[in-house]
């Protein structure tokens, strides 16, 4: 599916004016903003680069929406605190890009800033229902995914678009089966009731 359509259908969703929505890794606020746009409903964006949230927050403004942009990120109870996150400054970084992956697959320190993180389950739990939530978090996913999985956080989120990210060398995680292979598609989303139907690949 080409990546424009894949764009298009992000923000095809059954959302009211009543509907909650959730965006983890929101940089800045493209996405989260347009959807805030589109219905009218009630959103919430996490994003650990304080640079990016403060303008997720322009983004939002004259949308008519209520909104709240939180400047840190959401993250597994062993991750919370205060973290290095590799490739600062940019839409590729990451929690799992700390200094060490940063000097022997990026040659480089100087794209080093500090995020804060929450623990993701008691924060998503004092929000209440969630119509929809929407991940990327630049490989992250694949450690916060099974954690909120065997911690209940969806039986109380009804649906779940997922931006699944290719896994890179050094973040200590294996994604694949050994020979290269991916655990997921890069680059899907697909609706949690649904299971994991493709609703596009990049």
């Amino acid at each position: 599916m080409a990546e424009r359509e894949i764009d298009r259908r992000s923000f095809e969703w059954p959302l009211t004016t009543e509907s909650l929505v959730v965006e983890v890794g929101g940089f800045k606020g493209r996405w989260a903003s347009e959807i805030a746009r589109r219905y009218q409903c009630r959103v919430q964006l996490f994003e650990p680069q304080r640079w990016a949230a403060d303008l997720a927050g322009e983004a939002f403004r004259g949308s008519g929406a209520r909104w709240e942009v939180h400047h840190y990120g959401l993250s597994t109870a062993e991750d919370a605190g205060e973290r290095e996150m590799g490739a600062w400054g940019t839409d590729g970084c990451s929690l799992l890009k700390g200094a060490e992956y940063m000097e022997t697959y990026e040659g480089s320190r100087d794209k080093l800033g500090i995020g804060r993180f929450r623990d993701a389950l008691p924060v998503l739990a004092e929000l209440g229902e969630i119509d929809l939530l929407m991940m990327n978090i630049e490989g992250y996913e694949y450690r916060l995914l099974p954690y909120l999985i065997d911690g209940g956080a969806f039986d109380h989120i009804r649906y779940l678009a997922v931006q699944f990210h290719a896994a890179f060398e050094g973040d200590g995680h294996d994604h694949g089966n050994g020979e290269g292979e991916q655990a997921a598609p890069q680059g899907y989303v697909f609706p949690k009731v649904t299971g994991a139907a493709n609703m596009g690949q990049a």
